[in-house]
């Protein structure tokens, strides 16, 4: 019973045959649909360059091999090839090939990018290629090199161009043995539909080799400025400690100095000697002075950076703080002419800062205009109220700053080419400027530049002022 239960069940020959073309004619339909939906799909010219796109092509030799099997066995052809095309010259290299014997593949990749394509091709053959065009001719039409002639057989050639909308990047090339035309119309779709595959596959291909660059290249850039964040941290740190000590003592040896002077105004030799050593002591003082400024900025900048940066604000009255900033400049720079007017009679701009951090901004913006203003020229500090704002500029009479410069100037390390932005003497590593600009906007300001080459520049600074809501708020933080 078990036999006949299980004859019964196994189809006859006829009947076999017909299922198998039945299972065809189920795979053929979705195929060609297939086809037709990668005619349709766009293509990335801009992504590649010819030269981009060949190397990309070269790269991709096991998705390209399996891209070609394929091909192979859809189409029914004895041989398949994939090359790509570099420029100039169109010299063909070997991506993938199917149908050959192992040595003779070996052999063909050994010799790659010898032959350019119209060393195969004639003219006619290679222009069409050029407008996307799909060739199929006989055998005796290939030009094949002595060297080859053994492992080419006597086959009809179909070639399909790999092409992106601007670019002719390789040909996938397929030979079949037979008489007359052997390619049906449905064999040269699914070859036309393989090479557009493997453009898109390349196209993809690209995108990520791209995408994992930039990545890596990302990755390094973050690794590099964390190393440079912590040698800058650790660097300030180390120098600041002795460079306390040093400014200390020469804060003692002047101290000490003024003693002496002043127990010997009777004696105009020693009074002389006096005289030339605090001058010596006064240039040291101010090289101490400058060397802990820039360490100060480098610990600022490593605070920043690694976000523990910490603001102690509190109410000030921004008018006030100006007057005093504007009257201790003045008094270090006796010679030198410093104008402060407020847009109100009667100033009063409450603010919620961290002081220190705005008094920086202002000594910041006073010491660049008088480095870059004539002595003989006067610097002017404006105050005022805009809208819910109070607004500081500082004008001087300078160079200016090249339109081209003025959007960099904030950007960490950046030092301008120009005179008018980069100075002898200025030890600030391209950090003064950034410093300010993310000091005033940690205490939720805005700061810009307005500069005419050969007309000065205005540096100013912005802060909310502080109305009664925000004031409540405060405090009900603080409480």
């Amino acid at each position: 019973m078990k036999k006949n239960r299980s004859a019964s069940k196994r189809p006859t020959a006829t009947a076999q045959i017909g299922q198998e073309q039945n299972t065809s004619e189920l795979i053929e339909q979705p195929l060609i649909t297939f086809v037709s939906l990668l005619q349709a799909l766009p293509v990335l010219p801009s992504l590649m360059s010819p030269q981009k796109a060949w190397y990309a092509l070269t790269e991709m030799k096991d998705l390209a091999q399996h891209l070609i099997l394929l091909a192979k066995q859809e189409i029914d052809c004895d041989q398949i090839g994939m090359f790509a095309l570099s420029s100039p010259g169109e010299y063909l290299h070997l991506v993938a090939v199917s149908g050959f014997a192992p040595e003779e593949a070996q052999f063909l990749q050994e010799r790659t990018g010898i032959h350019s394509l119209s060393d195969y091709f004639d003219a006619e053959v290679v222009a069409n290629l050029h407008v996307g065009h799909v060739c199929q001719f006989s055998r005796d039409r290939v030009h094949i090199p002595p060297e080859y002639e053994k492992m080419m057989r006597n086959q009809n050639v179909l070639i399909a161009p790999l092409s992106t909308r601007d670019s002719f990047i390789g040909v996938l090339i397929t030979g079949k043995q037979g008489h007359g035309n052997v390619y049906s119309q449905e064999n040269i779709e699914v070859v036309k539909a393989i090479a557009t595959l493997s453009v898109l596959v390349l196209e993809r291909f690209f995108v990520m080799y791209e995408w994992m660059q930039s990545q890596a290249n990302a990755m390094a850039l973050e690794e590099t400025n964390r190393r440079m964040n912590d040698f800058l941290n650790l660097t300030s740190h180390e120098l600041n400690t002795p460079l306390t000590s040093l400014m200390g003592n020469l804060q003692l040896a002047q101290h000490r100095l003024q003693q002496c002077e002043s127990e010997n105004t009777d004696k105009p030799r020693l009074a002389r000697s006096f005289e030339r050593m605090q001058h010596v002591l006064e240039k040291a003082w101010s090289s101490a002075w400058q060397m802990k400024h820039l360490i100060n900025h480098m610990i600022d900048d490593s605070l920043l950076q690694s976000g523990n940066l910490v603001l102690h604000k509190q109410h000030h009255d921004m008018a006030e703080l100006t007057r005093e900033i504007v009257e201790d400049v003045q008094e270090t720079h006796p010679q030198r002419v410093i104008r402060l007017s407020f847009a109100e009679p009667q100033p009063d701009y409450q603010v919620y800062i961290d002081r220190a951090r705005i008094q920086d901004i202002l000594y910041c913006f006073l010491d660049n205009a008088l480095i870059y203003t004539a002595n003989e020229s006067p610097i002017n500090v404006w105050v005022g109220k805009q809208d819910v704002s109070v607004r500081v500029a500082v004008c001087d009479q300078g160079p200016g700053i090249p339109p081209e410069e003025q959007p960099h100037v904030w950007k960490r390390f950046y030092r301008g080419k120009g005179v008018s932005i980069q100075h002898e003497l200025d030890l600030s590593m391209g950090l003064s400027l950034y410093l300010c600009k993310r000091f005033v906007e940690l205490n939720e300001g805005q700061v810009g530049l307005h500069s005419t080459p050969g007309m000065g520049a205005v540096f100013w600074f912005s802060l909310p002022l502080i109305n009664h809501d925000s004031e409540i708020s405060h405090q009900i933080q603080s409480n």
